[in-house]
């Protein structure tokens, strides 16, 4: 598995690898609000979601390994 480019991951709520200068899983959310609508990457573990709500967008990605058997 390489790096890819942002632009080429999956934004159908897929848990990914990111680099937005640490390596964190993340998935891609959708809003809509009082007519405006938009998307962004979020943390996909809850706890540094809540710490860091808006954080830093990643530049690369590459999907999550297979958990060990």
């Amino acid at each position: 598995m390489e790096w890819q480019p942002i632009d080429t991951a999956p934004k159908d709520g897929t848990e990914i690898w990111a680099y937005n200068g640490e390596q964190v899983r993340m998935h891609w959310i959708t809003w809509e609000h009082e007519g405006e609508s938009g998307g962004m990457w979020q943390y996909a573990d809850e706890i540094l979601s809540d710490v860091d709500p808006d954080c830093c967008q990643p530049t690369h990605w590459m999907p999550l390994p297979e958990p060990p058997v």
